[in-house]
């Protein structure tokens, strides 16, 4: 009977103790898990806060092709800050002088919003998922007295490129000077991309 009771008090010690720490895990995992979630809500309320691009000065003659490439671009793979991962892909910010873009890449696919401030234009390119339309893309481009294009030769399954080319010299201010007024809400529309 004794050793019945000890054998029965050691079991329920155990169990205690093993209930005591499972709960202290989940609390940790808890803690852990919202302070990953604060670092990413941090992280990104960082990429939408719009930068002022700096337009090179015009070459002679004006370039009137020269915006950086950044989803083919070498150069942009060196470059990019390491990534976060998110849901559906990894998120990559990328800062320069005249350039800023955020990247949602996945397996298969990427979608981007950039801005590139040329010397002679400001480019802006918005890869959307083959089922979202870029209307207001459109609609914004217009409003600012750009030139909207969606890209009808480049096939690439999942996504569609659409890009707005505005004229530097009605759009730059002092110093060469460029800030998107719409960087905030096409950052959030990839971000949510990626995010969900």
């Amino acid at each position: 009977m004794m050793k019945l009771k000890i054998v029965s008090t050691f079991a329920m010690l155990a169990m205690f103790v093993t209930l005591t720490a499972c709960g202290s895990e989940n609390t940790a995992g808890t803690d852990e898990q919202a302070n990953s979630l604060t670092a990413l809500d941090s992280t990104l309320a960082q990429w939408t806060t719009s930068n002022t691009l700096i337009a090179p000065e015009q070459q002679d003659p004006p370039c009137t092709d020269c915006s950086m490439d950044i989803i083919h671009s070498d150069q942009y793979y060196i470059i990019r800050e390491p990534g976060v991962e998110v849901k559906n892909g990894t998120l990559y910010n990328v800062a320069r002088d005249n350039l800023e873009s955020l990247t949602c890449e996945n397996d298969s696919n990427w979608f981007v919003y950039s801005v590139n401030a040329g010397d002679s234009l400001i480019r802006k390119y918005l890869v959307l998922p083959d089922s979202l339309d870029a209307d207001e893309f459109e609609s914004d481009c217009i409003a600012e007295g750009g030139v909207f294009d969606a890209d009808t030769t480049t096939e690439i399954t999942g996504q569609k490129t659409h890009s707005c080319d505005l004229e530097n010299a009605e759009h730059l201010s002092e110093g060469r000077q460029y800030v998107d007024p719409n960087w905030k809400k096409y950052v959030e529309l990839i971000v949510g991309i990626c995010r969900d």
